[in-house]
């Protein structure tokens, strides 16, 4: 029916006019920073000593925990891909050894920073808090999540 109110050449120009048409889409990923703080520059990255409230910040807490919360999820990734390798032992020490090593100076730090909202909320508010909060649970809950490191801690 269209070839008939259209002809067949109008019909083939239409068809490739629409072939010809492509939307210019693109897509822009972006990479979280990564904060260039110290253990000398930020306390929070201080984790084998009493922390040093009068000297954090909320701008040192968040690139802090920022940087923490990278870090471990780069190393939660690298226990994976060795929990995927079929070459690498599963072991104790290999998983979940590995696992907390990482895990405790990110807990150590996440610790001082919700003890320094308790404590001193007037220099850190609620809205600063809560985004630090919410990345570092989002970080810490990848393990829990991962079914290279479930499949490797099953009993076998």
């Amino acid at each position: 029916m269209i070839i008939g109110m259209l002809g067949r050449s109008k019909l083939l120009k239409l068809s490739s006019s629409l072939l010809r048409f492509r939307p210019k889409t693109t897509y822009v990923v972006l990479l979280p920073e990564n904060p260039v703080d110290t253990e000398d520059d930020n306390p929070l990255l201080r984790t084998n000593s009493l922390p040093e409230f009068d000297q954090l910040t909320p701008e040192k807490c968040w690139t802090g925990m920022g940087k923490l919360a990278l870090e471990y999820e780069s190393g939660v990734w690298a226990v994976e891909e060795r929990a995927r390798d079929p070459k690498e032992p599963k072991t104790f020490d290999n998983i979940i050894g590995e696992l907390d090593k990482l895990e405790s100076p990110f807990n150590a730090a996440w610790s001082t920073v919700k003890t320094l909202y308790t404590v001193k909320n007037s220099d850190m508010n609620t809205n600063t808090y809560l985004k630090i909060h919410e990345r570092a649970r989002k970080a810490r809950v990848h393990k829990f999540q991962s079914q290279p490191i479930y499949e490797a801690c099953k009993v076998r």
